[in-house]
């Protein structure tokens, strides 16, 4: 037998998203499947899911969770895959197979509108815009608007279609004021927005906050880096420690260990972190693993 599933939006439940088992073949089309407490899809027992125009991230857990029991065979492209292959996808044990392929979007997020507030609809940003297949599209989104929008464009990845026919490119340049008057009001939202390359710009303030800087290349920096003055070392500040348990306030470096090569840290201070766990404890303001290049000024 097998199960077809369309234009379905799967978020935030208490386990798995779709749980798939026992050699049952599932088909997901211009589906968006996220912020789930455990992974997006997990396949036990022979489940065979075939996977296109569709998103799985911002689960809690792996994207796509393989078990070792039974055979799973997964065939996904044209989706998007937070993490990709390396990553997003995690096998238990030796069991299954993965057939990858080229034009699916990975080691991005979706950059939906709002995550936070469960707003799905794909931000300008997104590179699911225009990314899909009209092949395997539906006519109409789970909204009902028409796809591909605008006419004779590529259709989107997930449940929404945008009224773009591709994504606005993202700025270079990525500010963050708590007052709303930049891009962001939180420095981690910041990073998770920006690419390798990317800049991100602090206004002056206390930020309570625990950032990771994770699989990318960016530049972090207080205003001392455009003005020269000094007086933003002390004034923009990112204090880690109204996390608990005890997290480090700065963590840098890879998910998949993986080398970082070139992280830049200026005019800041950083204060308030820790770290604990069963066989260690350390203070760490900033911690960094499998990086090859960190600059602080």
């Amino acid at each position: 037998e097998t199960a077809t599933i369309t234009n379905t939006l799967i978020h935030s439940n208490g386990e798995e998203g779709i749980r798939l088992r026992f050699n049952y073949d599932l088909v997901l089309n211009n589906c968006t499947i996220t912020k789930n407490i455990s992974h997006g899809l997990d396949l036990t027992e022979g489940g065979r899911p075939t996977i296109r125009n569709t998103i799985l991230s911002d689960n809690l857990g792996k994207e796509i969770y393989i078990r070792n029991s039974g055979s799973q065979v997964v065939d996904v492209d044209y989706s998007v895959i937070q993490g990709g292959n390396e990553n997003g996808i995690y096998f238990e044990g030796s069991n299954g197979l993965v057939t990858y392929g080229t034009n699916n979007i990975s080691n991005t997020d979706a950059l939906f509108s709002d995550l936070d507030n469960n707003d799905f609809t794909l931000g300008q940003y997104s590179k699911a815009i225009g990314a899909g297949s009209n092949s395997f599209a539906l006519l109409k989104d789970i909204q009902g608007s028409p796809r591909p929008n605008p006419s004779g464009s590529n259709s989107d990845i997930g449940a929404y279609e945008s009224s773009l026919g591709t994504p606005i490119p993202k700025p270079t340049l990525v500010t963050v004021n708590q007052n709303g008057s930049g891009l962001f009001s939180s420095i981690e939202d910041a990073i998770s927005f920006a690419s390798d390359g990317d800049t991100v710009i602090v206004e002056a303030g206390i930020y309570y906050e625990n950032i990771e800087i994770m699989d990318k290349d960016i530049h972090l920096a207080s205003l001392y880096l455009t003005s020269g003055d000094t007086s933003y070392i002390s004034s923009t500040i990112i204090d880690g420690s109204q996390h608990f348990p005890l997290k480090s306030t700065v963590t840098i470096g890879s998910s998949i260990s993986q080398s970082v090569n070139n992280v830049k840290l200026t005019g800041l201070t950083i204060t308030g972190g820790g770290f604990t766990n069963t066989n260690v404890s350390y203070g760490a303001g900033i911690r960094a693993r499998y990086l090859q290049s960190l600059e602080c000024n």
